[in-house]
């Protein structure tokens, strides 16, 4: 799975000079460390544009796909969302976390994962602003931790991005719905709900403190 060459390009040249997140992968091989500290704004905004531009590439591949074959049931929606947001979110983090490639597959088995427990417990479409929301924060909470298993080894107290997942995605839902943006303006209120996720989530893994370097392994001992 990989993105389109200009949006990959694209976001190397930018991560390269923004994001902050620093840390020190298992294989030392791998390393990447910055030569400067970046400010936190840069890193959410290089974040919110990973999100941004993993959405914008849904809508063309669902058209796409639409043309051979109609998108039908949950997993053929996971598909056109969860994957390219994956593929932006991974393309973002990759250049100093080197997170596993298995990163591309988290949104959409969140997605899945989160729609079999909804039917599992009768959420539907006409339920209230309350129910969808915690809907939106389970989704965010199942996410959050698939991802939280690659991210792991690379930052301490780690434990803090699912949390944030959970409470981006339902707040973002909770105030798109409250403020009837949804219905006033489609494209302002999807917007603003990318914006709130990936502040929620931008934010925390800027201040992820970075794993330690793994101890240098000792000399064998020299013969006598």
């Amino acid at each position: 799975m990989c993105a389109p060459a200009w949006l990959g390009g694209l976001l190397d040249v930018v991560a390269s000079e923004a994001l902050p997140m620093n840390s020190y992968p298992v294989d030392e091989r791998q390393a990447h460390v910055t030569s400067k500290s970046t400010p936190l704004w840069q890193t959410v905004f290089i974040w919110t544009a990973a999100n941004a531009l993993g959405i914008a590439a849904s809508m063309p591949l669902s058209a796409l796909i639409s043309l051979v074959k109609p998108l039908a049931g949950l997993a053929g929606s996971a598909v056109v969302i969860g994957i390219p947001v994956g593929v932006m979110q991974w393309l973002a983090l990759r250049r100093t976390a080197r997170v596993s490639p298995l990163w591309i597959l988290t949104v959409f088995l969140g997605l899945v994962a989160v729609g079999w427990l909804a039917g599992l417990i009768a959420f539907h479409n006409d339920e209230g602003i309350l129910e969808l929301s915690l809907l939106y924060a389970l989704a965010g909470l199942i996410i959050g931790l698939l991802q939280w298993s690659l991210l792991f080894r690379h930052f301490r107290r780690s434990f803090w991005y699912p949390l944030s997942s959970a409470l981006g995605l339902g707040l973002a839902l909770w105030v798109v719905l409250v403020t009837n943006l949804v219905n006033a303006n489609g494209s302002f209120a999807l917007a603003l709900g990318i914006l709130i996720y990936s502040v929620a989530t931008g934010v925390t893994l800027a201040r992820l403190p970075a794993a330690s370097p793994p101890e240098p392994a000792p000399a064998p001992d020299q013969p006598a």
